[in-house]
C-alpha cells in the first residue's frame, strides 16, 4: 500500500500535473511542483549519501586519505564501514530519478509555452523522456532543442548534473566494483591455496 502511494504521488501525480496544467487550478499544479520538488531532494541527498558512501569505502584501502578525512570530517572509523551495495543501488535510483525529474519538467515547460522547445507544441510523455535522456548523456541528436531561456537553462543544469555523475558517482562505483571483482577473485584463490594445503598436510600425515 505504501509503495502504491508512494509512486502515485511521487511519480505519476507530477506527470499527470504536466501533461494538462490549464485542466487544473493553481492549488493542484502547485501540489505537483511541490511533490517534484521534494522528489528532487530525495535524489539530491540519495546522490549525497552515494557519493560519501564510495569514497569512504575508497578511504579504506588508503590509511592517509583514511586519517584526512578522520581529521577534517570528524569521521570515526566504524562510520566507513558503508554498505556498498546499497550505495550502488541509491547511486542508480537517483540517477533515474533526476532524469525522470527533468522529463517531467520539460514537459510541463512545453505546456505552459509552446514555444519552449523547437516542436512548436507540447512534448508527449515519450518525447519529454527522449529529450532528457538525451540531454542526460551530452549525445544532443537536434531534433528537439529548448528555444526559450528558462527551457535553456534547465537543459544547461541537467548537463551539470549529468557531468557530477560521470565524473564523481560513476568513476567512484567503477572502481569500487573493478576493486570488489578483484578482491573476490583473491579470496577465492586463497581459499583454493588454503584447500590444497590441508589435503598436502593431510596425505602427508596418512
Amino acid at each position: 500500500m505504501i509503495g502504491v502511494f508512494f509512486l502515485f504521488y511521487l511519480i505519476i501525480l507530477p506527470l499527470i500535473d504536466a501533461i494538462s496544467p490549464h485542466e487544473y487550478g493553481v492549488a493542484r499544479v502547485s501540489l505537483g511542483i511541490f511533490v517534484l520538488a521534494f522528489l528532487f531532494l530525495v535524489s539530491v541527498a540519495m546522490a549525497v549519501e552515494s557519493t560519501k558512501a564510495f569514497y569512504s569505502i575508497g578511504a579504506e584501502k588508503n590509511r592517509q586519505i583514511k586519517i584526512f578525512l578522520i581529521k577534517i570530517k570528524k569521521l570515526k572509523d566504524k562510520s566507513l564501514g558503508v554498505d556498498a551495495p546499497g550505495a550502488l543501488i541509491s547511486m542508480i535510483l537517483s540517477y533515474i530519478f533526476f532524469n525522470y525529474i527533468f522529463s517531467v519538467f520539460y514537459i510541463f515547460l512545453s505546456h505552459v509555452d509552446n514555444h519552449s522547445f523547437s516542436t512548436g507544441g507540447p512534448l508527449s510523455i515519450i518525447d519529454g523522456i527522449f529529450f532528457s535522456v538525451v540531454t542526460a548523456t551530452t549525445i544532443g541528436y537536434g531534433d528537439v532543442y529548448p528555444e526559450t531561456g528558462i527551457a535553456k537553462l534547465s537543459v544547461l543544469f541537467q548537463i551539470l548534473i549529468s557531468m557530477f555523475y560521470a565524473v564523481v558517482l560513476f568513476s567512484a562505483s567503477s572502481s569500487y566494483l573493478r576493486d570488489y571483482v578483484s578482491t573476490v577473485k583473491k579470496q577465492a584463490a586463497k581459499e583454493v591455496a588454503e584447500e590444497l594445503e590441508q589435503k598436502t598436510e593431510q596425505s602427508a600425515q596418512g
